[in-house]
């Protein structure tokens, strides 16, 4: 009956394995911009909480895949200090079979004008029927560096550790390096790399495109699955509402919502 279970679990086992926790929100490539305001960006990149511009808390629910048992409550708050910001958030998971819940935590601060750095971690706890909690620890590293007004480069370090994993589970961290830039005034552009110690590196591409001054579109594209995403953030003074769908070649569509206020 135990090894039913297992069978049955191999697909949210994937899910544990690449960090369900993260957002679908390309949060890494999103900290090109100096001012910010989104709770949701640095959930992966701490270096950007160096220059939070305000204070915000949000909530956001995702769907994998339009299974109604891979869906995600998200809640996010991030606050402006003297010398940067602090962030938290808290991810949750749960179905028949599964349920996962994390916390994390950072503190960004200033070096300077162009330099900021951030420190944080979080912990999170996975369950599968029929076998005991599993509990994972990620500390985490960011560093940003605006070389010019127009332009930025960051690079974020997350390790995983899994006390005592069962054999189906693999610590492993993830680097990322992002090179950003503003090609006119209502563009930016990203290239992101990507490597998590288990696979060869990957490259994905961001845009991001602003028709009007309370719209901002994006499109995102990571090069090994071939998955596209794109999105659109209105901004209704401090209320801030969005929405996207990620297409993934063979396992379907994706979508979130999110909505977050300007404190």
């Amino acid at each position: 009956m135990r090894m039913l279970i297992w069978w049955a679990c191999l697909p949210l086992f994937a899910i544990a394995q690449n960090d369900w926790g993260q957002l679908m929100q390309p949060s890494n490539v999103l900290q090109h911009k100096t001012i910010q305001s989104s709770p949701f960006i640095h959930h992966n990149s701490f270096g950007g909480l160096a220059f939070t511009d305000s204070s915000a808390i949000g909530i956001s629910i995702e769907n994998k895949y339009l299974i109604a048992s891979l869906s995600k409550l998200n809640l996010s708050t991030q606050f402006k200090t003297d010398n940067g910001g602090i962030g938290v958030h808290l991810n949750a998971m749960a179905n028949e079979i599964f349920g996962g819940i994390s916390i994390g935590t950072a503190y960004g601060i200033r070096l300077s004008k162009s330099i900021g750095i951030g420190l944080g971690g979080g912990v999170k706890r996975d369950q599968f029927r029929g076998f005991a909690p599993l509990f994972i620890l990620s500390p985490q590293l960011g560093l940003l560096y605006f070389f010019s007004k127009k332009g930025s480069i960051s690079i974020n370090w997350k390790k995983l550790i899994k006390p005592n994993p069962p054999s189906v589970y693999k610590e492993f961290g993830l680097v990322s390096s992002c090179l950003n830039f503003q090609i006119a005034e209502q563009v930016q552009m990203g290239l992101e790399i990507e490597n998590d110690f288990r696979e060869s590196s990957n490259l994905n591409l961001y845009a991001e495109w602003s028709p009007a001054h309370q719209i901002d579109c994006y499109l995102y594209y990571r090069t090994n699955s071939a998955e596209i995403q794109s999105g659109i953030l209105y901004r209704l003074k401090r209320l801030n509402i969005g929405m996207g769908i990620a297409k993934h070649p063979y396992l379907g569509s994706s979508g979130f919502i999110m909505l977050y206020h300007v404190l």
